[in-house]
């Protein structure tokens, strides 16, 4: 009977995806092997390229540790900038989760969600989309597009709070570029980010 049952709550794993996530496990968690962006990535990837790169906001920021770092006065930049409400709301989150990310490495943000073995798969119309505008302004601008996406959290949050966290910008910074130049996509996961 308990072979049933796990074979049935298995069969319905893999019915059911979450998100666009693919690939499921049953061991009192779900186990995501194959991770896509969903439209909340997507959108968010969409607000960092307004906000950070078409306004040459980025520009205000240094990397210290992979971490983005206003050069002054973020609140004041905001300001000569004329974002509104909403554009400083995510401009703060984006710049809170830079700073604290490092904590956040060793926390589970969600234990039904497990990410063993989880890739992040970026076509190579999605790196140029999303980076396109960053390759120009150097590594600061990449990881923080990262950075924006980690924001999310969930699978695509820890995955990306890892690489971040453990690999060098400039490395990033190499790899996004010979994705986008060889017109090849991205996979990023534990094992690194590499051209797929």
């Amino acid at each position: 009977m308990k072979k049933v049952i796990v074979s049935v709550l298995s069969l319905l794993c893999a019915m059911f995806s979450i998100g666009s996530v693919s690939a499921c496990d049953f061991n009192n968690s779900t186990v995501i092997s194959e991770i896509r962006l969903g439209e909340k990535e997507k959108e968010i990837l969409n607000q960092y390229n307004r906000v950070f790169l078409e306004t040459g906001f980025i520009k205000e920021f240094q990397l210290e540790n992979s971490s983005m770092i206003c050069k002054g006065d973020l609140i004041a930049k905001m300001q000569e900038y004329s974002f509104g409400a909403q554009d400083q709301t995510f401009i703060k989150k984006v710049i809170d989760y830079s700073v604290n990310r490092n904590d956040q490495v060793n926390i589970n943000p969600n234990y039904r969600i497990k990410v063993k073995n989880g890739n992040i798969y970026l076509t190579n119309k999605e790196v140029k989309k999303y980076f396109g505008n960053a390759l120009s302004l150097g590594p600061v601008a990449i990881v923080g597009a990262l950075t924006a996406l980690g924001s999310v959290g969930g699978p695509v949050g820890t995955v990306i709070t890892f690489i971040v966290s453990t690999l060098g910008a400039n490395y990033i910074a190499t790899v996004v570029k010979k994705a986008y130049r060889a017109n090849k996509g991205l996979k990023i996961g534990f094992d690194g980010i590499s051209v797929h």
